[in-house]
């Protein structure tokens, strides 16, 4: 279980939200919502790295605070929007080398990853000739190497074409024993994802919940300041914008 009991969320010395009340168990998936630049990266760096003793946040009942930044990296494992164009070995070498634990061998098989990515045609080629969106798809695969409890993912379908989407999303619903906290501006996880939301507004306001009680288009529209419609398919609210 993760408990966020209180975490506040800072800018440049610029507190942007104190958050409090989330409390997140095994096979949940929380999708976080927000305009660009409102704090979603933030909120998921701070769950690894703001030791601030004001936080408290524990996770399986052990005080994040007292664990050591390479004890909290054994929790969390953490996809960043940013792709690494300077790694100078092969895709393989990338996973490989993204298995940061301290255990003798690794508890995801390699080949059964590179299966369930679709990565065949590309994991013995260099890493740094790689596109774009190759090189996400090994980023979020190296998260998934790393096996950690709580996956943190920043943005994981941009950028990427529907087969890939499809593929990551179907490796996410896979986990029924981990946590899933992502940030995006796709809809797309929602309808599809996520069990919780954490809404983000403007002015510090923020709301967190059940997706089914939150993801309905007065709060879209609050949080995006466009109109939303909604159509109901296979016992769902799928949102889209009014244009």
């Amino acid at each position: 279980m993760l408990e966020i009991k209180k975490l506040d969320l800072n800018y440049e010395k610029h507190l942007l939200y104190s958050i409090t009340g989330i409390n997140l168990s095994e096979g949940d998936k929380l999708c976080v919502l927000g305009k660009n630049g409102v704090g979603k990266s933030t909120f998921l760096r701070a769950l690894i790295f703001d030791k601030s003793k004001s936080n408290k946040i524990t996770i399986n009942n052990k005080k994040s605070n007292d664990l050591s930044l390479s004890l909290r990296v054994n929790y969390f494992g953490f996809q960043t929007q940013n792709n690494i164009d300077t790694f100078w070995g092969t895709a393989k070498d990338f996973l490989e080398l993204s298995y940061i634990k301290k255990n003798d061998t690794m508890k995801v098989d390699l080949d059964s990853l590179v299966n369930d990515f679709k990565l065949e045609k590309i994991i013995n080629n260099r890493f740094n000739i790689l596109s774009g969106g190759q090189k996400k798809i090994l980023s979020i695969a190296s998260v998934f190497i790393q096996n950690p409890y709580v996956y943190l993912l920043d943005e994981p379908l941009a950028n990427l074409d529907f087969f890939y989407q499809k593929i990551i999303l179907n490796n996410l619903k896979k986990l029924k024993k981990k946590i899933i906290i992502m940030t995006s501006h796709d809809l797309t996880p929602v309808n599809d994802l996520s069990s919780h939301l954490l809404l983000l507004f403007k002015n510090s306001d923020y709301m967190f919940g059940k997706t089914e009680k939150l993801f309905i288009s007065e709060n879209l529209r609050k949080l995006y300041g466009v109109e939303f419609s909604s159509i109901s398919l296979n016992n769902k609210n799928l949102m889209y914008v009014n244009l």
